[in-house]
């Protein structure tokens, strides 16, 4: 699956501009030589469906399956999934400056 998902709180700040207006852009670099990276600008779309399952995977991948039930059963909030697909893509590297 190509693209990017991103869960915040149903009431988290970016979820509010979102609503308001869904163009959205996301950085991805590696801050220690070469410098490289990745910006992604497409339109959001939020969707309360996959976001606890989104959520689950990756605390599990983060935290282990313990911990990650753990921190998912202690937590009230309500999980809201943006999805980023493709759009404008901008790549850099520095590899040969």
């Amino acid at each position: 699956m190509e693209g990017f998902n991103v869960v915040v709180g149903m009431t988290d700040a970016k979820a509010r501009h979102l609503r308001r207006d869904p163009r959205a852009s996301l950085v991805v670099y590696q801050n220690q030589p070469p410098y490289k990276g990745i910006e992604i600008t497409t339109d959001s779309v939020l969707s309360e469906d996959g976001a606890l399952e989104v959520e689950r995977r990756l605390a599990h991948r983060h935290l282990g399956p313990v911990a990650a039930e753990d921190y998912l059963t202690s937590s009230d909030w309500e999980p809201l999934l943006i999805r980023l697909d493709p759009g404008e893509l901008r790549v850099w590297d520095f590899a040969d400056k």
